[in-house]
């Protein structure tokens, strides 16, 4: 095999785990809640470069191209542009994926038949307000033979607990330095595991506990009736409940009483957590 695709093992891989967060916090592992920071050991860390800014396995550039194309999903143009400039030079077919939505990506590479995807979860258009979002995406490409390697902001665990249980090969952040993202797509490319196996198991079983967190959360919006969903809505959207009250003419006693009723059907505290909840499943339109 050319020298172009030697790479780290899945050991010697960023250890990009649920845990771990991009400014490495202190806060005890195992008593934080959701949303909370907290630290990661050493081994966890993504490395840096060696001195002189390459990783130990960056070789010079190849002449050589790789046949198969290799999509780069990222709305940011400068990053894309490096991006596949870099990828070329080590002979990799890098091209930048289409401007639309999910299926325009499906269809572009239904033609282009990719071998990998290197898919920003930011981008737009990955939600199309009828539940698809990036696992959709992620699963899609892999039905017709595309890995997939996910690069991620620092604010989106649960995105990116979907992602690897939707079939993602890896996650590396934003905030990787470019050998560090050579690393992961050219061992992506040669078949190697990106991710070691325990961390993989680490954001499944992060993910499965969020599924649970939203069921339990869909099972108390379930208790509310239409108007008090409709109430709650227009709190999500900033509406005050004066302002409610002239929506659906109605006095504002009326729209209190229907909002008391809210947070007890949803076991919270304050109009701040009825929000909280309801965003977090049905964002408002």
């Amino acid at each position: 095999m050319p020298d172009l695709f030697r790479s780290r093992s899945a050991a010697q891989q960023p250890r990009v785990g649920p845990e771990a967060t991009w400014t490495h916090s202190p806060a005890d592992r195992d008593g934080a809640s959701e949303g909370e920071a907290v630290s990661v050991s050493p081994h966890e860390v993504i490395s840096a470069p060696a001195a002189g800014g390459r990783t130990g396995s960056s070789e010079p550039p190849g002449t050589r191209a790789h046949s198969d194309p290799i999509l780069i999903l990222s709305d940011e143009a400068m990053f894309a542009c490096t991006l596949r400039t870099t990828l070329r030079q080590y002979g990799l077919d890098a091209r930048q994926g289409p401007a639309g939505g999910i299926a325009d990506i499906v269809a572009h590479s239904r033609r282009l038949r990719p071998t990998l995807a290197i898919l920003d979860l930011r981008r737009r258009h990955l939600h199309d307000g009828q539940g698809a979002d990036g696992a959709t995406l992620i699963r899609s490409l892999i039905r017709l033979g595309c890995g997939v390697l996910v690069i991620s902001g620092d604010g989106d665990r649960p995105g990116q607990a979907a992602a690897v249980a939707a079939g993602a090969l890896g996650l590396v952040p934003k905030t990787a330095s470019l050998p560090t993202l050579l690393d992961s797509v050219r061992a992506a490319v040669a078949g190697q595991a990106v991710m070691p196996d325990d961390v993989r198991q680490a954001w499944l079983r992060f993910h499965d506990r969020r599924r649970a967190q939203q069921r339990e959360r869909s099972r108390r919006l379930d208790r509310l009736s239409t108007r008090e969903s409709e109430v709650l809505r227009l709190l999500a959207q900033g509406m005050r409940a004066a302002d409610i009250a002239g929506h659906f003419v109605v006095s504002i006693t009326t729209v209190r009483t229907q909002v008391r009723s809210i947070l007890t059907k949803l076991e919270v505290g304050s109009q701040l957590e009825a929000v909280a909840l309801f965003c977090d499943l049905r964002p408002p339109r």
